[in-house]
């Protein structure tokens, strides 16, 4: 649970970036079907530049980016459980909205209950939405794109579910 918080605690700093040109590079050939136990922040925007992403924002400090896919969804990306030399085995994404008027803690606790893509918690007047990607023991570089679809599918349906049903609670 504290790692949760803490972790919230980041992607929400996050939150207040002010928004910068993105980042593009050209597309580099690289498998999806390679496989991971750890990645470096570099190798971590290559990885999503060839999956056609684009880096809008970049914060070092966090060991993070904001990232946006080509259907246009936005999200955080960090980096987590990093050694000395900045490998990482784990990956968060994430995103960040305002919380809908009439949202209750009982609203989300029933939809975070019937849902495993997404952990929903909120933080700091902010409703936040994320999934982790464990590395250890290997992943290919196409389940990382996989989790990333996910997150991106996922996200929009459960944010309009919240909505809808706190619009019923003010209504």
């Amino acid at each position: 649970m504290l790692i949760r918080l803490m972790t919230a605690a980041a992607v929400f700093a996050l939150s207040a970036w002010i928004e910068t040109s993105a980042q593009t590079a050209p597309d580099t050939a690289i498998s999806g079907e390679r496989v991971i136990n750890s990645i470096q922040m570099t190798d971590m925007r290559a990885v999503l530049r060839s999956f056609g992403h684009v880096i809008v924002q970049d914060a070092p400090a966090e060991n993070s980016l904001m990232v946006r896919a080509p259907n246009g969804f936005e999200y955080v990306l960090m980096l987590k459980r990093c050694d000395a030399r900045n490998f990482c085995g784990g990956v968060l994404i994430g995103t960040i909205h305002p919380i809908p008027n009439g949202t209750t803690w009982e609203l989300l606790n029933q939809i975070d209950s019937q849902i495993d893509l997404v952990g929903i918690y909120v933080m700091n007047e902010r409703l936040i939405m994320d999934r982790y990607i464990a590395l250890q023991g290997g992943i290919r570089l196409n389940q990382v794109r996989h989790e990333i679809a996910s997150l991106a599918q996922t996200v929009p349906p459960l944010l309009m579910e919240i909505s809808q049903r706190a619009a019923q609670n003010t209504g």
